[in-house]
C-alpha cells in the first residue's frame, strides 16, 4: 500500500485492502499493532469510482466484528473515528441495495457497532448525526424481512443508541424525522414479541439487551413507550 506517498485513491490500493482484509479475518489479532496504526490509513483509501472509502470499510468489517470484542480493540477504531466510518458503511448498504441488502456485511457491521457500544463507558462517543441516521438505516434493514435474526439484531443496536441520547433531543435535530419515532417503536414491539427458540442463545441474549435498555430510557421516549406497552410485554 502507497501509505508513505500518499496515495489514497485507486482499484490497486483498494484490491490490496481485500486482500489485507481477507488474512486479517482469518487471523485478527496477526500484528495487532500494526494493523491499529493502519486502520485510519485503509478506512481513507477508495476506490477510483468512489467518493467515499465505502469498499475499504466494508473489507475490513469480518476483521473488525472479531477485534472489537476486546476493550483494546474497541479504542483503537474510536481513537480516530473509525466507528464512524464502518455506521456510513452500514448506512450506505441499505440506501444502495433497496430490497437486496447484504444481510452477512450488516450482521458484521452491527456487531462492530454493538461491540463499540456495550464498552462506550471507557472512552466518549457523541451523539452525532451518523447515529441518526443509523437508526433510519437499521428501522430501513428489518423493513425488507421477517427473519428473526435482522429484526432483533436491528433492534438490540436501536435500543443502545437511544440508551445515549432522548425523544426531546432527537425532535431538536434537524435531520430527524418525527415518523422515525413511530417506526423506532414498532420495531421494539416486533423484538419484543418474537418467539425465540429456547436453544439460540444469541437471540435470547438480543431479547434480554432489548427488554434491559428499554426500561432504562423508556422515560425519555413517552411516545415510544406508549406504544409499547400496548402491544407488548417487558
Amino acid at each position: 500500500m502507497q501509505r508513505d506517498h500518499g496515495q489514497r485513491k485507486g482499484d490497486d490500493l483498494l484490491a490490496a485492502v481485500r486482500i489485507v482484509g481477507s488474512y486479517l479475518a482469518e487471523a485478527p489479532y496477526a500484528c495487532q499493532e500494526k494493523t491499529g496504526h493502519l486502520l485510519e490509513f485503509i478506512f481513507s483509501i477508495e476506490g477510483q469510482d468512489e467518493s467515499s472509502p465505502f469498499y475499504s470499510v466494508r473489507f475490513m468489517l469480518p476483521m473488525l466484528s472479531q477485534i472489537t470484542t476486546t476493550a483494546d480493540g474497541c479504542r483503537t477504531l474510536v481513537s480516530f473515528g473509525g466507528y464512524k466510518a464502518v455506521i456510513d458503511c452500514l448506512i450506505k448498504m441499505t440506501e444502495e441495495n433497496g430490497m437486496m441488502i447484504d444481510d452477512g456485511s450488516m450482521f458484521l457491521a452491527c456487531d462492530t457497532i454493538i461491540n463499540i457500544m456495550s464498552n462506550r463507558k471507557n472512552y466518549p462517543i457523541q451523539m452525532e448525526p451518523c447515529f441518526i441516521r443509523l437508526l433510519q438505516a437499521l428501522i430501513t434493514w428489518a423493513g425488507t424481512t421477517d427473519a428473526s435474526s435482522v429484526v432483533m439484531t436491528a433492534s438490540s443496536l436501536c435500543t443502545m443508541v437511544m440508551e445515549s441520547t432522548s425523544e426531546e433531543f432527537l425532535l431538536s435535530c434537524s435531520g430527524f424525522d418525527p415518523k422515525t419515532l413511530g417506526s423506532l417503536s414498532d420495531l421494539i414491539v416486533r423484538s419484543l414479541r418474537q418467539d425465540i427458540p429456547d436453544d439460540d442463545s444469541e437471540q435470547l441474549n438480543q431479547k434480554q439487551i432489548i427488554a434491559s435498555g428499554y426500561r432504562r430510557w423508556a422515560d425519555r421516549f413517552p411516545s415510544v413507550r406508549n406504544v409499547v406497552h400496548q402491544h407488548a410485554s417487558v
